[in-house]
């Protein structure tokens, strides 16, 4: 809300600022001010740069006029708003080539090319980006000329066309543009070129491989070691991965580890600042574990990995909710900016400050209602997501249960009774540990017991599982017999879940030797009191992966999770309507 305060304050001292001075120093001191609001206050620079157009057309400054279209186009992209961006790109290249300007021509043909590769629209991306690269070669200008060659190699490499876009990446090399950087990242992408290619030549000879293989270890190799130089430790990281994938890819699963590891321990990604980068290292580390059949330390590494991508989805549903709001905001922006024109051509120039005054307050409050909106939107999105995202993942867990108890429980079953082994004792005992053990994970996996012996049941015998697998003493006393039955099925499960989640939070994190764990009901109320004599919460009051699922399902439950503060151990309240 400060932030479109801060922009009805900057158009009121722009407009006074007019009133000293005459219409083209105005216009260049609205030209300079907005370049330097683009990297602090975009909606401020907004403001700024419609009122620097509109002048700009009085005046029949056609270079400003451009050149400000081109700056709004870069904010909408900025916001993600590629349509919008793409509508003023538009504009600002109709006007730079009519005033044969080609070096605004080519700025602004790079930046429709950028747009159109977002969208996924590459032929036209590359007709714009070669265009601007034409320039740029008879210029002289490596920078930009590096930045096309990547920008197509990236495109042909999204298509497949690895040996079109290698010739790119490789132009790149022979630039000799002084830029380290520039040039190892393009090792990098080279070898991920090869990669590519190397696994799309399955049918082909022996020695054809071999020299792909080659030649991308080589350019990953090139492209560390000149990472490290330069210590850059994101990128390097990056790396790291991409190569970790490669080596993956051609069974050097130890080797992947080694670098995974380096990526996962080097790298300060503890906030999750880069989930992404986070999320793959996950990912390949659980890869690498599965094919060297460690399947304790895959299946931790495919959890987290999931959970981690579970948490990027919705960041990008966020985003494209974000974008369907600033579609609607933007079309009514342009109706009203319309009206306001043809209502201008009508006043005095004495009405005009009063006008523009009235429009802006307009807009501020057509903002407030839209981000009103757009939070609660949000929240509906969010919650809706969050509940089918679990409902999926309880689907999956019952498959896979049920895979573990009738498939693999059967077959176990009828191995032991098989009479040419019955007469080994060691192997019958390892029989039976084994059909024990699918059984145990296939009742944590998904509770199917739930449907069976009810919801405290269950929770009982969570709790009794737990004392005797765990070595701690677990105390619990249950009064749900009658309410249990007003809760559905789903109900029941994200329940349940909520107590196992504190029971793996207390037996993973806490150091606890007792827990205690009450359920009764009041005022149509679940209330479920928990609590653990461990080493308490994080200091720092950061939710884990864990806690995190535990908010989102009594989030779902419209409940509420009361925390008791205390010095040792941790003490929680789950109140649960029903």
């Amino acid at each position: 809300m400060y932030k479109y305060l801060i922009s009805l304050i900057v158009l009121y001292i722009s407009l006074n600022i007019r009133g000293n001075k005459n219409d083209s120093s105005y216009l260049n001191y609205l030209e300079n001010y907005s370049k330097s609001l683009l990297v602090k206050n975009t909606d401020s620079a907004n403001i700024v740069l419609n009122e620097g157009i509109k002048l700009a057309k009085k005046l029949n400054n056609r270079h400003i006029e451009a050149s400000m279209l081109y700056k709004k186009a870069v904010i909408y992209k900025f916001e993600k708003r590629s349509l919008n961006a793409l509508d003023f790109m538009n504009q600002s290249l109709k006007i730079f080539e009519e005033i044969k300007e080609d070096r605004g021509v080519a700025m602004v043909n790079l930046g429709i090319g950028t747009i159109y590769s977002e969208i996924n629209e590459y032929d036209k991306a590359i007709s714009k980006y070669q265009t601007a690269l034409n320039y740029y070669l008879k210029h002289n200008k490596k920078q930009n000329i590096s930045v096309c060659y990547n920008n197509i190699a990236y495109i042909y490499q999204r298509q497949q066309m690895f040996n079109k876009a290698l010739i790119y990446y490789t132009k790149i090399q022979e630039l000799d543009t002084n830029n380290k950087e520039v040039t190892a990242s393009s090792n990098i992408s080279i070898a991920k070129t090869y990669t590519s290619l190397y696994k799309n030549s399955i049918h082909r000879e022996y020695t054809y491989k071999s020299k792909i293989l080659d030649s991308a270890m080589y350019h990953y190799n090139q492209g560390i070691e000149m990472l490290k130089l330069l210590n850059n430790s994101y990128k390097l990281h990056q790396a790291y991965v991409h190569k970790a994938s490669f080596l993956n890819f051609n069974q050097k699963y130890h080797q992947a580890i080694d670098l995974l590891y380096k990526a996962k321990t080097g790298y300060d990604i503890s906030d999750k600042n880069d989930i992404e980068l986070l999320y793959r290292i996950n990912h390949e580390l659980s890869n690498s574990y599965h094919n060297l059949l460690q399947y304790d330390s895959a299946c931790k590494y495919m959890v987290l990995s999931r959970e981690l991508k579970d948490e990027i989805d919705i960041k990008q549903n966020k985003i494209e909710l974000t974008k369907k709001v600033y579609q609607q905001q933007y079309n009514l922006e342009k109706k009203i900016i319309e009206a306001q024109h043809r209502v201008e051509k009508t006043k005095l120039n004495a009405q005009h400050k009063i006008s523009l005054i009235l429009f802006s307050s307009i807009i501020f409050i057509f903002i407030l209602i839209g981000i009103i909106s757009y939070q609660k939107l949000k929240s509906k999105e969010k919650e809706s997501f969050i509940k089918g995202n679990y409902s999926g993942e309880e689907k999956e867990r019952k498959r896979i249960a049920m895979e573990l108890h009738d498939n693999l429980g059967q077959q176990l079953s009828v191995i032991k009774k098989n009479k040419i082994i019955t007469n080994d004792v060691n192997l019958n005992n390892l029989l039976s540990q084994s059909i024990s053990t699918v059984k145990r994970l296939s009742k944590k996996i998904y509770p199917t017991q739930i449907d069976f012996i009810g919801l405290e049941s269950s929770i009982k015998q969570l709790c009794i599982d737990t004392e005797k697998n765990c070595d701690i003493d677990v105390s619990y006393d249950f009064n749900l017999d009658t309410e249990q039955k007003k809760l559905n099925h789903e109900e029941k499960i994200h329940l349940y879940r909520v107590i196992q989640e504190s029971f793996n939070n207390s037996i993973k994190h806490s150091q606890c030797s007792n827990i205690r764990i009450t359920c009764n009901t009041y005022n149509n109320n679940i209330k479920i009191s928990y609590y653990d004599n461990g080493i308490g919460l994080d200091k720092n009051n950061q939710l884990g992966l864990g806690l995190k699922n535990i908010k989102n399902r009594i989030d779902i439950l419209k409940g509420k999770w009361i925390v008791k503060q205390q010095k040792k151990g941790i003490n929680y309240t789950f109140i649960i309507p029903y």
